[in-house]
C-alpha cells in the first residue's frame, strides 16, 4: 500500500508521501536506488488487479532526488498492460543516475532523469528482471529468456544457448503419418511446429500458443491457436501457412484462456470449439456455428473437451 523507509536496519519504518500517491489502491510497486547517486531512488507503481488477475495498468512512476522525502511524477506512460503484478522492473544505470529503466510489457529508457522516454524493449515482450554485468553491459530477463544489450538497450544479442525458456501449454499434437512433425502451443511463445527435414522448431502462429489439431484424414489440414475467443486459425498446407478460422465463435464470450477444441476423427469436416459454450463447424472450420448454450452455469469456461472415439456424437 506504500513505500517504506528505514535508516536503522530495518528495526523501525516510516511510510513516505511527498508526492506518492495518497489512495490506499496500490498495486505492485518496485524500487530502485541509484548506485552512483544514493539519494536518487525511483518507483514504478502499478495498480491493484483484479480478481481475475487483470486490471493492473501502470499508475505512475517516481523519481525522488532527497532519498524519499520529496517525489516527482515522471511520464512513463503506460507500459504495463494489465499485467502490472507479473510485470514490474526498475532498474538505474551504475554509473549515471540519470539513466534508468522500466520495465512491464515493454521496456523504456530515461537518459534525462524521466523526464522523457524511449522504448528499448528486447526481442520479446515481457520484462521480469534487469541488471547489468561486470562489464557494463546491461541484461534483462524477458518471456524470451535473457537478453544483453551493449548500448543501453539500442540494439540486443539473445544469451538463450542451452537455455530450456519455452514452456508448452496443454495441446501437443502429431502428424499421422510423419513421426517426426509435432505441433505445440508455448507460453508467450506463440505456436511452433518441428519440421520433418531440420528437425528443428518454427514459429508458425503467434501468440500465447494453445491447442493444436491435426486432421487424421488429410495432414496438411491443421489448427493453431493464442488466447482469448475466436482467435483460431488453419492451415492447408502442412503448416506452412496459417489463415483466421474463427467465423462465428463470439469474442464476447467467456473463455479458459486458450479454448479448447477438437476434430472428428471419424469426419474431420465435424469440429466442436468450447468458449462457456459449445461452437460446432460442419465445413472443416470454416464457419462455425453455436451448438449449446452456457453449460457452466453462468461462470467460467469450459477447460477441456474430448469426442467418445466410439460414438461421435
Amino acid at each position: 500500500n506504500g513505500i517504506y523507509k528505514s535508516i536503522d536496519a530495518g528495526a523501525t519504518w516510516v511510510k513516505l508521501a511527498g508526492g506518492l500517491p495518497s489512495s490506499s489502491l496500490i498495486g505492485r510497486i518496485s524500487l530502485a536506488v541509484a548506485p552512483s547517486q544514493s539519494s536518487r531512488l525511483y518507483a514504478l507503481i502499478a495498480s491493484p488487479a483484479t480478481s481475475s488477475g487483470g486490471g493492473a495498468s501502470t499508475q505512475g512512476a517516481y523519481r525522488s532526488d532527497d532519498a524519499g522525502a520529496h517525489w516527482t511524477s515522471i511520464p512513463v506512460g503506460s507500459i504495463q498492460s494489465t499485467y502490472g503484478w507479473y510485470l514490474c522492473v526498475v532498474n538505474v544505470s551504475p554509473t549515471n543516475a540519470s539513466t534508468v529503466f522500466f520495465g512491464g510489457l515493454n521496456f523504456v529508457r530515461s537518459t534525462n532523469a524521466g523526464a522523457s522516454f524511449n522504448t528499448v524493449t528486447p526481442p520479446h515482450v515481457d520484462m521480469h528482471a534487469a541488471a547489468w554485468d561486470a562489464s557494463g553491459r546491461l541484461l534483462v530477463g524477458d518471456d524470451g529468456g535473457v537478453h544483453r544489450s551493449t548500448d543501453l538497450g539500442n540494439n540486443w544479442s539473445s544469451l538463450n544457448a542451452g537455455l530450456g525458456t519455452v514452456q508448452f501449454y496443454a495441446g501437443l499434437s502429431s502428424h499421422p503419418t510423419n513421426a517426426l512433425i509435432y505441433y505445440g502451443g508455448a507460453q508467450d511463445n506463440g505456436t511452433s511446429r518441428r519440421s520433418t527435414n531440420s528437425k528443428n522448431w518454427s514459429q508458425v502462429v503467434g501468440g500465447d500458443g494453445g491447442w493444436t489439431q491435426v486432421d487424421p484424414v488429410n495432414p496438411n489440414r491443421a489448427f493453431a491457436e493464442y488466447q482469448g475467443s475466436g482467435n483460431l486459425f488453419r492451415s492447408t498446407d502442412g503448416g506452412n501457412n496459417f489463415n483466421f478460422s474463427g467465423n462465428g465463435i463470439d469474442v464476447g464470450d467467456r473463455n479458459c484462456f486458450l479454448p479448447p477444441y477438437v476434430i472428428d476423427g471419424t469426419n474431420p469436416n465435424r469440429m466442436l470449439y468450447a468458449t462457456q459454450r459449445l461452437f460446432r463447424s460442419l465445413d472443416g472450420g470454416s464457419n462455425w456455428s453455436v451448438l449449446s448454450g452456457d453449460l457452466t452455469t453462468g461462470s467460467g469456461a469450459i477447460r477441456t473437451l474430448a469426442l467418445a472415439p466410439s460414438d461421435p456424437n
